[in-house]
């Protein structure tokens, strides 16, 4: 669908957006062992808590979630890549994979989209606050485009910007 498209039905109606990843990705009660696979099983950190590394070892716990959402009335479902940035990836060791992640997310979000009109999303593009506001432009620039460009091959409807990107 395209932004038109977008445009179009937000004249007839409210669009419904889906909720937090987190908090959905919290009931499955997922170990260590999950958040690595088989791809990441002798990593040398601890990847519980990524939930952006989901879609590349557990694509299936993020697919249902998205589904569920449209299920539930979403017309839109943002990709599970909040935090698919080389500042947040840093914490794992995992910067070298940031655009693999989006790549998939995005890919993941779109082939999800149900028949009726609903959309797909890239998620917010977000800088870790405590690397200053100077450090946080450089590196939120140059991260902002590499999610762009990941999302905009996967055929995505809208990407969607931070708001300290407008803010720095």
């Amino acid at each position: 669908m395209s932004t038109h498209a977008i445009h179009s039905l937000l004249k007839q109606r409210i669009l419904v957006l889906d909720g937090a990843m987190g908090t959905m990705i919290q009931p499955y009660k997922l170990t260590e062992a999950d958040f690595r696979g088989e791809r990441f099983k002798d990593w040398h950190k601890d990847l519980q808590g990524n939930n952006d590394l989901l879609q590349l070892t557990r694509p299936d716990v993020i697919g249902e979630i998205h589904r569920g959402y449209f299920e539930a009335g979403a017309d839109i479902v943002e990709t599970n890549t909040f935090n698919a940035n080389a500042i947040s990836m840093a914490d794992y060791d995992m910067q070298a994979l940031v655009r693999e992640m989006n790549v998939a997310g995005a890919r993941q979000a779109k082939g999800i989209v149900p028949t009726r009109p609903a959309f797909s999303l890239g998620a917010p593009i977000i800088t870790h606050p405590a690397d200053g506001i100077v450090e946080a432009v450089v590196v939120a620039n140059g991260r902002a485009r590499a999610r762009a460009i990941a999302i905009r091959l996967e055929g995505l409807d809208r990407r969607w910007r931070a708001t300290a990107i407008h803010v720095l």
